[in-house]
């Protein structure tokens, strides 16, 4: 059964069937010394903190509103990700940058998070969000920080070395 996982997603999903729309409003992981964690699921001997699943703790803390920006922010970053490794580097006008596998490395992350979620709640916390957050924005950013897409593209066509903020 998981690892007592079936029994622990049943209460779950039956306290967040009390509130549908926009969950119980709780962060992961659970305070155990709230009084509504406190005791409500017990394993030995330890009062369990997380749903042990990504989306289902999103359903009990956010309910169904928090799934569906769950699902965007991970479709969105998988999406981009993707992209992101099967495109050529295209940050000017040439078209001839070599692919390189470390471009594959967010996707992989990615698949990663949301396979491990189906299981885990670990997405939801320090390095899950690290990533999602760190990647997300690392991938759409261009190399010449403080430079605009046409200065960077004139001047790298032209050979010139650009210094940050120039």
């Amino acid at each position: 059964d998981l690892t007592g996982r079936e029994g622990v997603w049943a209460d779950v999903l039956a306290r967040a069937d009390q509130h549908p729309f926009l969950g119980w409003g709780f962060s992961t992981p659970w305070i155990a010394s709230e009084p509504l964690i406190d005791g409500w699921i017990v394993d030995r001997g330890q009062t369990v903190v997380q749903a042990h699943s990504m989306w289902l703790d999103a359903y009990f803390q956010l309910g169904g509103v928090g799934v569906v920006l769950l699902a965007l922010v991970f479709l969105a970053y998988v999406w981009r990700s993707w992209f992101f490794a099967v495109d050529r580097p295209r940050w000017d006008l040439r078209a001839d940058r070599p692919y390189s596998p470390l471009t594959l490395l967010p996707t992989l992350i990615g698949a990663l998070l949301v396979v491990q979620g189906l299981t885990d709640s670990a997405p939801l916390l320090l390095w899950g969000w690290t990533f999602v957050v760190l990647f997300g924005a690392k991938i759409k950013q261009s190399p010449l920080i403080g430079v605009g897409p046409a200065e960077q593209s004139i001047a790298i066509e032209r050979g010139e070395l650009l210094q940050s903020g120039s």
